[in-house]
């Protein structure tokens, strides 16, 4: 939609963010989920959550629900989500 000079009529850019406050680094390309990595002190409190189930962990057929929970967990308390925890475990 264009007013009389050409120019588009309500539509407000508002440029990224150059400064990443929360330590965040998003991937990926536009338009698909953006994995989101997480901090040194993200880190910690998935390793403390891991060390606090860790007895599920052993369960029969626990380790798929274990990741699941720690995951659920991770979210809960960073207030974001935290999508595959077994993997960032694996990589440390």
């Amino acid at each position: 939609m264009s007013d009389s000079t050409g120019q588009n009529a309500g539509i407000i850019f508002i440029p990224p963010n150059p400064h990443n406050l929360s330590g965040a680094q998003p991937t990926g390309a536009q338009g698909q989920d953006e994995r989101v990595r997480l901090t040194k002190d993200e880190k910690l409190v998935v390793i403390r959550l891991c060390l606090l189930y860790a007895p599920e962990y052993s369960v029969p057929g626990g380790r798929g629900e274990f990741w699941k929970k720690i995951a659920r967990l991770a979210s809960q308390q960073l207030g974001r989500p935290v999508k595959n925890p077994s993997q960032m475990t694996q990589k440390m």
